[in-house]
């Protein structure tokens, strides 16, 4: 089972990156919530992938960008408020 880890988690950051394209295609310029959600599903296999072969570095890496994806998703569905002018 070790060995599926990162081919599970390659295959879903893809599945992830086909779904912006996709959009993309279609005129859309956002980043789309299944994108960042997909692409943090595969990244947490990495990670898992990571750890259990040994690769502490990648795994630490695979961390920060977790908590990157992380801090988007949070963005996209809580937007920031416009500042009221005075």
């Amino acid at each position: 089972m070790i060995q599926y880890w990162a081919l599970i988690g390659l295959s879903v950051v893809s599945i992830a990156w086909i779904i912006q394209l996709i959009s993309t295609w279609n005129g859309e310029r956002e980043i789309k919530k299944w994108f960042v959600f997909l692409y943090m599903i595969g990244v947490v296999s990495l990670i898992i992938d990571g750890i259990l072969a040994g690769l502490n570095n990648i795994a630490f890496l695979n961390i920060i960008t977790l908590l990157l994806s992380i801090a988007v998703f949070i963005r996209l569905i809580k937007p920031v408020q416009p500042k009221k002018k005075k």
